[in-house]
């Protein structure tokens, strides 16, 4: 028994990448749009990270199969078994929701047309595309590796409706995933190092409430690697009576933290500008603080941002405008 449910597990696996592949969020996602796109691809991306650290590669996975008998017991097997087919049967049951949905409203394929992710997200959620961009940069490099021989089982995208949906699908994939990942611990925390050093700062920045909530092993692997990654300045404007800093702020030097990066940045009317790092400074904040209102709290006294608290500023417009006190 133990043998055919082994061999059963590549097959599943592959049908959960199948049905993640095709998944899309509605129209009905509005104003949390990026960040609930973040989350459904954050935990493809989980999903991916078990099956390359697994070594399963198709539906025979010949290796794969040898190492779980040989370094796993029955009852591991069967739980690993157990995870990946209430995984299927969830996103399976999702995609049935979601033709009943299209069915009852005889929208057909055009309501579940929800424009192309990218060009939504630098609409609505300018600082999740670059963090999409990430994931799907990571998820691409988890594809070569999988061979598909029948791609019959799961066909035509669906869309989930509703953030309840989202989340309670999530939550049940994440928990399964949980009991995967306990079997191949530590290639696991050796594919979210690479996954976190292929990351910039702002992409970190915006994965890191997610996946602390959704994926405790890539949330370890972005904390590490925060401090070394600098940040960029493009295109910032300084100008009317204020005051600006564009920088960290840290009370002592790192040397694992990278340095920082400007261009194209301008300063007009009586504004007064300080672009670069500030290290050392005895409990208190020198008087010039950032400007830069979606990266005030990197004006900050822990190396660990985003983890860090930061310090609130008075961004006016994120274009780097702040009130003269």
């Amino acid at each position: 028994m133990a043998e055919g449910t082994a061999l059963a597990i590549p097959g599943l696996f592959l049908t959960c990448v199948e049905y993640f592949k095709l998944a899309r969020l509605s129209r009905d996602f509005t104003d949390d749009f990026g960040s609930c796109l973040l989350e459904l691809r954050a935990s493809e991306i989980r999903l991916h990270r078990w099956g390359n650290a697994a070594g399963i590669t198709d539906e025979r996975s010949e290796t794969f199969v040898q190492q779980l008998q040989k370094n796993h017991t029955q009852d591991e097997i069967v739980f690993a078994h157990h995870a990946c087919k209430v995984i299927a049967k969830r996103l399976g049951r999702a995609k049935d929701d979601s033709q009943e949905i299209m069915d009852m409203n005889r929208s057909g394929a055009e309501d579940l047309d929800v424009a192309d992710e990218m060009q939504r997200l630098e609409i609505s959620a300018p600082q999740a595309s670059r963090a999409s961009r990430a994931l799907q940069h990571v998820k691409s490099g988890y594809e070569r590796s999988l061979r598909f021989t029948n791609r019959a089982a799961v066909r035509g995208k669906w869309a989930l409706y509703k953030k309840s949906e989202l989340t309670g699908l999530i939550e049940v994939i994440g928990d399964h995933v949980s009991t995967l990942e306990k079997l191949f611990p530590q290639e696991e925390r050796t594919l979210a190092a690479a996954e976190a050093t292929s990351m910039d700062r702002d992409a970190i920045k915006v994965l890191a409430p997610i996946t602390a909530k959704n994926d405790p092993i890539l949330a370890d692997a972005l904390k590490a690697e925060a401090p070394r990654k600098g940040y960029s300045w493009d295109g910032i404007v300084t100008n009317g009576f204020a005051t600006a800093h564009y920088g960290t702020i840290r009370k002592t030097d790192n040397p694992d933290a990278a340095g920082s990066s400007w261009s194209n940045m301008t300063t007009g009317d009586y504004a007064v500008v300080h672009s670069g790092d500030v290290i050392g400074y005895d409990e208190r904040l020198p008087a010039m603080s950032s400007a830069y209102a979606d990266v005030v709290s990197g004006a900050m006294d822990h190396d660990d941002f985003p983890y860090g608290k930061g310090k609130k500023g008075k961004g006016q417009n994120g274009q780097g405008q702040i009130d003269r006190p």
